[in-house]
């Protein structure tokens, strides 16, 4: 075996052992496997994204907790951790029979955070255990690029984008400032579901989206400053970042050049660094670290800049 294709064997074996671990979960009928390992697109730090479908009346997320940890621990203890993503978008199995029954209402079956997120995870998803698995990947499969499903996110995505805008004008400026960074990442999306594309990875999506733009001739540069995701600047922001995060800068690069993409070490501290900065700052309070770049200090002008950009991008 080539050294270098060592983490795809060792990703596999942690596949099996992730959906085994989660199928003797009681109550557990089913698992979809998705994200970018379910469509042979990963790289060294993908999840593995598993989609449990439970007996109806048998959840116990208890249970799953105990059994995501168990692995995860298991994991980092014999010396390279992974992240096993499973949890809160789950189905019973009544569910996914329903959707064979019912109308495809997607602006209403949308509103579940479970399916609009869960829908594009488990697009080229793979069912193990019972059929309702496999039906409910190959639902998701068959409607992901459905126009109307299309049209449903892209109406949710701009409706976050508008309350962006509104709360935008919070007084207080941390707030406001991650109020139009976030709109404008909503935004993004916006253009993705008009585009008829996906973004995937965490921590390489926002190089995957200006390829995107770059291809249909879309410039993307109001939506990426907005967003605080430039590539200027961002490697000598990545050395005030902290140390974890270094870190995940340096493994990430190598780990796209050892799949092949095409990225240049500054697009990938941007990537990682807007990954993160939003969950970080959410979960800290005052006085926020340098790397996060709180509050804008040109709050006022970027509120103008982003009510001038949802009107130039608005449905025609």
């Amino acid at each position: 075996m080539n050294p270098n294709d060592a983490w795809r064997a060792l990703h596999a074996e942690r596949t099996t052992e992730g959906i085994d671990a989660i199928l003797a979960v009681p109550g557990v009928v089913g698992v979809v496997l998705g994200g970018s390992v379910a469509r042979a697109m990963a790289w060294p730090l993908s999840d593995i994204d598993l989609v449990p479908v439970w007996a109806d009346g048998q959840v116990s997320r208890d249970d799953l907790d105990r059994a995501q940890a168990r692995m995860v621990d298991w994991w980092a203890a014999s010396g390279r951790a992974q992240t096993l993503d499973v949890g809160w978008i789950a189905f019973e199995e009544s569910e996914v029979r329903s959707l064979v029954d019912n109308p495809r209402d997607f602006p209403t079956l949308i509103r579940d955070d479970r399916w609009f997120h869960g829908l594009d995870k488990m697009f080229s998803g793979i069912g193990h255990g019972a059929q309702s698995a496999s039906a409910l990947a190959a639902f998701a499969s068959e409607v992901r690029f459905d126009p109307a499903h299309r049209a449903a996110r892209e109406a949710r995505w701009w409706t976050m984008a508008e309350e962006g805008v509104r709360l935008a004008s919070s007084t207080d400026p941390v707030a406001a400032t991650l109020s139009i960074r976030q709109a404008a990442r909503a935004l993004r999306l916006v253009m993705v579901e008009r585009w008829g594309e996906r973004l995937g990875s965490m921590g390489r999506e926002w190089t995957i989206w200006q390829r995107m733009a770059d291809a249909r001739g879309f410039d993307g540069r109001e939506i990426v400053e907005l967003a605080n995701a430039r590539v200027a600047g961002a490697l000598m922001r990545a050395e005030r970042a902290p140390l974890w995060l270094q870190e995940r800068i340096r493994l990430s690069f190598a780990g796209r050049q050892l799949v092949g993409e095409r990225v240049s070490e500054a697009e990938n501290a941007r990537d990682q660094l807007a990954a993160f900065e939003i969950h970080v700052a959410k979960r800290n309070e005052p006085p926020f670290e340098e790397w996060l770049d709180l509050p804008d200090v040109d709050l006022e002008s970027k509120r103008d800049r982003l009510v001038a950009l949802l009107s130039s991008l608005e449905p025609t």
